[in-house]
């Protein structure tokens, strides 16, 4: 049940287009963790990962954004402050909720969406509620630093994942470009990325092979 459930999710991800008006319709580069019952997106417009889990015994799937808002380190001030706007304001949106996780108290949103009659544009309401729920967290409390650093890596990941698929340059600098970046950056990222791949497959048939 769990593995359909995702297996489904996965197919409406990975078919999108960069010119689709909603979020479940771009293309999202889909890895699945059948093990640990989670998958795991991300895609060239949005600087996170998506996490999507099943919930049996909620007969629920979930949705998970980490933020990398870290609250462990900050002062009385600043945390009251970030506990205060995630409890008011986050807590009280529909269908979104914030809790802290991991060592380093890291703020998540979540959004649970039942199984039951699950269809693609639900999972989109919920999917676009719960982004547009991550930027008004960073415009009020601040986007950490490291966003902007594992942005870029994203985009490198998602760049060459697509490129392996066999994706066009002009479809991947479309999807760049919704994201933001202008022509030139993106042209520049991509070619970056390319000449990245091309010189570690060099590399890799340069290694000699010891047990021929």
């Amino acid at each position: 049940m769990a593995k359909d459930i995702l297996k489904e999710v996965a197919e409406w991800l990975r078919q999108g287009t960069p010119e689709a008006e909603h979020i479940v319709d771009l293309p999202w580069v889909v890895e699945m963790d059948e093990k640990e019952g989670v998958l795991v997106a991300t895609t060239a417009p949005y600087p996170f990962r998506l996490l999507v889990f099943y919930r049996e015994d909620l007969h629920a799937i979930r949705l998970v954004i980490e933020t990398r808002i870290k609250t462990v380190f900050m002062d009385k001030a600043e945390k009251l402050k970030v506990y205060h706007y995630l409890l008011i304001d986050v807590n009280r949106r529909p269908y979104v909720k914030a809790y802290l996780f991991g060592d380093e108290h890291e703020v998540a949103i979540t959004a649970d969406i039942s199984s039951i009659g699950l269809n693609k544009e639900s999972f989109d309401d919920v999917l676009t509620f719960l982004v547009g729920t991550l930027g008004l967290l960073y415009d009020k409390l601040g986007k950490p630093e490291e966003i902007e650093e594992e942005a870029i890596s994203l985009l490198y990941i998602t760049i060459k994942k697509w490129y392996e698929q066999g994706w066009a340059k002009e479809r991947i600098k479309k999807l760049l470009m919704r994201g933001g970046l202008k022509e030139k950056e993106a042209e520049e990222m991509i070619n970056e990325v390319l000449k990245i791949a091309e010189r570690k497959s060099r590399e890799t048939e340069k290694e000699p092979n010891y047990f021929l």
